[in-house]
C-alpha cells in the first residue's frame, strides 16, 4: 500500500483519537506504539514523519484489534477492541 500525505494525516488523527477514546497516556500509547513520547506527540499534532514503522502500524492494530488498514481510515477509534 502506497501512502500518501493524506493517509499518514488520517494515521496521525486516529492515534490521538484512540488514545484519548481508550483514555491511555502519552506515555502509555507511545510504549504500545514503540516510539518516543517525543514522536507521538508530533505525530498527534500532525507533524508528519517521511516514513512510519511498519512495527508501529503492527502493534497499534495488535493492541486495538485492528487490521492495519483500519488505522488509516477514518473512524477507527470508533471500534472499540472487542468489536473486531
Amino acid at each position: 500500500m502506497k501512502s500518501t500525505n493524506k493517509d499518514l494525516l488520517i494515521f496521525c488523527h486516529n492515534i490521538r483519537a484512540l488514545r484519548r477514546v481508550h483514555k491511555l497516556t502519552q506515555k502509555e500509547m507511545a510504549k504500545i506504539c514503540g516510539i518516543s513520547i517525543s514522536t507521538l506527540r508530533k505525530l498527534e499534532h500532525n507533524i508528519l514523519p517521511v516514513k512510519i514503522s511498519i512495527r508501529t502500524v503492527f502493534n497499534l492494530s495488535k493492541y486495538f484489534n485492528l487490521l492495519p488498514s483500519q488505522l488509516f481510515t477514518l473512524g477507527a477509534e470508533t471500534i472499540s477492541r472487542t468489536d473486531a
